[in-house]
């Protein structure tokens, strides 16, 4: 891979800079969601830590493992 910097005139800046900021907000919810079901995993760990063991539903935590 090559090491090619790009300059960008003020009118392409300014037409790229509605792109960058839906890569930017769609990267900002998936943070916000991996940190929901991260939370989520915690608190199960947790529940299943305190209680000596729980009948957990596997699919659901699949489904969830899988959304992360």
């Amino acid at each position: 891979m090559s090491d090619v910097e790009k300059t960008f005139t003020l009118a392409e800046a300014q037409k790229l800079l509605p792109v960058l900021e839906g890569l930017l907000g769609s990267a900002m919810q998936a943070k916000k969601s991996i940190e929901e079901i991260d939370a989520e995993f915690h608190d199960l760990s947790t529940r299943i830590f305190l209680l000596g063991g729980m009948a957990v539903n596997l699919k659901r935590w699949a489904l969830r493992r899988a959304e992360r």
